[in-house]
């Protein structure tokens, strides 16, 4: 229950980053985390799978498990080897996610703007005339409800 708990936050984020210990039987570990995702409705999420520990490996269980997962990032929080690489697909990945708007907000429709601020990073904010005019990066996903508010986008 604890466990399941835990993984309910995960319902607001992003991109998750799945981190395994690489020496304790991965696969077992990914199937749980990706059964509790499900049942909470978040298996949609995009994810990382990093491979914890990786040091510890022998050539052979390295090797193996880049066959399994050629996608995961192979890592030791210990020494940082494979830390620049996650950071990079982190960055690649949230770059994909979402996207630099410019906006204009009339003032009646505050509840936008207060939006923006909860769940996007408001960049620049201004008022004009025509209402609050802001610079923000939002989630891709989130452009639609936007629309009727947007100048430019990314």
């Amino acid at each position: 229950e604890a466990f399941r708990s835990t993984l309910e936050e995960v319902v607001e984020a992003s991109l998750l980053l799945h981190v395994v210990d690489a020496g304790r039987d991965p696969p077992r570990q990914i199937d749980a985390v990706d059964t509790v995702l499900a049942q909470i409705g978040a298996a949609h999420k995009p994810a990382l799978l990093v491979l914890n520990k990786t040091d510890l490996l022998t050539p052979a269980a390295r090797e193996g498990l880049a066959r399994r997962f050629p996608d995961a990032v192979f890592a030791s929080a210990e020494h940082g080897h494979g830390i620049p690489e996650l950071r990079g697909r982190v960055g690649g990945e949230l770059a994909r996610l979402w996207v630099e708007v410019e906006l204009v907000v009339p003032f009646d429709h505050g509840e936008v703007v207060a939006r923006l601020h909860d769940h996007g990073e408001v960049l620049k904010e201004s008022y004009t005339d025509e209402g609050t005019q802001l610079t923000a990066r939002v989630e891709r996903d989130s452009l639609e409800s936007l629309t009727p508010y947007l100048r430019t986008s990314a």
